[in-house]
């Protein structure tokens, strides 16, 4: 982004100009965060960078792997291509948090990228909101510490389960 084009533009303005040049894009998906919160997500995305995202569908789910990569990308890829292969697995889909405006207009944007069509836009977005909630929300990161720090401590059916309570109310 060419940051020096909005300076004079509002938080407001600055926001509109981002969801406006993302909007009509295939398989992009644009939205902003607060300031602190995109801080709190890198920060803790750095010491702690992978994590898991179930994907429900009718009859059942797949699991993504999501890593982080500095300076603010997070990729995911399905669980089961990068237990196979780590360094192969294809990413399904990517999102960025970028801070570059944090300090002139108080704002921070995320932009999620569909790199295969294996994940419907929508689905992507509630990915998304997710993992940026396992970083934000003290719950949820508790969950994400654990996987993270002490795996054997990580309780994978109320994962899920909880998972799926979430999907479900934002599928409707």
């Amino acid at each position: 982004m060419k940051t020096e084009l909005l300076e004079g533009k509002s938080k407001e303005e600055v926001s509109d100009i981002w969801m406006s040049y993302h909007a009509d894009k295939k398989g992009v998906l644009a939205s902003t965060i607060d300031v602190n919160d995109s801080i709190k997500v890198i920060d803790r995305a750095e010491t702690r960078p992978f994590y898991i995202q179930p994907v429900f569908r009718e009859g059942g789910h797949f699991m993504l792997v999501s890593q982080y990569q500095d300076p603010c990308h997070f990729l995911l890829a399905y669980l089961e291509d990068y237990k196979m292969d780590p360094n192969r697995a294809q990413p399904l889909l990517t999102f960025s948090v970028f801070t570059d405006l944090k300090e002139s207009h108080d704002i921070s944007f995320l932009r999620c990228d569909v790199v295969n069509n294996g994940i419907e836009e929508k689905e992507a977005g509630m990915i998304m909101n997710n993992m940026i909630d396992s970083y934000c929300a003290e719950e949820e990161f508790a969950k994400l510490k654990a996987f993270n720090d002490s795996p054997e401590k990580f309780d994978f059916d109320d994962f899920i389960s909880s998972s799926k309570q979430k999907w479900e109310v934002n599928v409707d």
